[in-house]
């Protein structure tokens, strides 16, 4: 056989075992992403104006940040930079107001009557987060279309 045959062939032998190992890593990524983005578009039912006393405060690496009550940890819904600020001025409090979602989450936050952020803020975080979602599936699609089709070209060859 000539060389060019069993470059070929390899060739080919590469291109078939990476098919599947980017299909299956595809599959993950879309899956992961469906499952981060899932839930409904309706934001739900918010709680009335309720006050906390506040046993502690943490944030984790990834951005979230937590408020401790008789050993529930509260999360603020959504990352938004409000929330940050307020985060990183304030060392200590205490005692906070806020709106839970019906997942109790805090959507809306005051500290000392004045409102850090509020309903509309969270609102519009959220449908930033869920657009943001979507482009990346639809990237993550694309990058996919494009190596699979390079893939099968170059099989072709």
């Amino acid at each position: 056989m000539s060389r060019y045959v069993l470059s070929r062939k390899a060739t080919q032998k590469t291109s078939n075992s990476l098919k599947p190992l980017f299909s299956f890593v595809f599959i993950v990524l879309i899956l992961l992403l469906m499952f981060i983005r899932s839930g409904s578009s309706d934001l739900g039912e918010y709680s009335n104006w309720q006050t906390m006393v506040v046993d502690g405060k943490r944030r984790t690496p990834q951005g979230s940040f937590y408020i401790d009550v008789d050993g529930n940890d509260y999360p603020i819904a959504l990352q938004n930079s409000n929330a940050r600020k307020f985060w990183h001025q304030v060392d200590y409090f205490d005692e906070v107001q806020v709106r839970l979602t019906e997942g109790r989450r805090i959507a809306a936050l005051r500290y000392r009557e004045e409102k850090i952020y509020g309903i509309d803020e969270f609102e519009e975080a959220a449908k930033r987060t869920y657009s943001a979602l979507t482009d990346k599936m639809i990237q993550v699609s694309v990058i996919y279309a494009i190596i699979m089709i390079f893939l099968i070209v170059k099989e072709r060859r």
